[in-house]
């Protein structure tokens, strides 16, 4: 039997991970008030008249707040990368890490990945599924320009910022 199963065998893990995440959040805010002043109050219990006309004095307010906002987000990563045994735990489960570094055209990329799998799941091939990962980490990033050039640029964040409050 050739199965991975001491520190420092490598195994290969078969990415198959989606995942797929969507929140809606609607939220309402409505207030009315109103308040009046009878000016015959502290008059001695007559309405003053001003030309023929009787003083009332009142205010009036409202306000109304409605927002809505809705995300979703999906994503799959799909590959194989290979991973080291870091140690073989006292139930038989192994730690297992690894990376994996691309260069590409405008920049790097990689993959690394950390978790706990049963050396049950290990098949004949010494590969596991990233589904049979138990803790797992696995990260997904880069350098470069395309890595840069996806979030808003520093004018954006200024102005959206907590410095910009309109």
């Amino acid at each position: 039997d050739n199965k991975a199963r001491r520190p420092g065998d490598i195994i290969t893990v078969v990415l198959k991970e989606n995942t797929q995440a969507s929140k809606t959040a609607k939220t309402e805010f409505g207030k009315d008030s109103s308040a009046s002043f009878d000016p015959m109050v502290g008059l001695g219990g007559r309405d003053v008249s001003v030309l023929g006309n009787t003083l009332q004095f009142g205010a009036n307010s409202a306000s109304d707040f409605k927002g809505d906002s809705k995300a979703d987000q999906s994503n799959s990563l799909v590959g194989d990368i290979s991973v080291n045994v870091l140690r073989v735990m006292a139930n038989g489960n192994l730690v297992i890490r690894g990376e994996k570094w691309l260069t590409l055209n405008t920049g790097r990329e990689f993959i690394r990945l950390t978790g706990v799998i049963r050396a049950e799941d290990i098949d004949s091939r010494n590969t596991v599924e990233s589904t049979k990962i138990a803790n797992a980490r696995i990260e997904y990033s880069g350098t470069g320009a395309t890595h840069g050039g996806q979030g808003p640029g520093w004018l954006t964040q200024f102005f959206n910022g907590v410095l910009w409050p309109f």
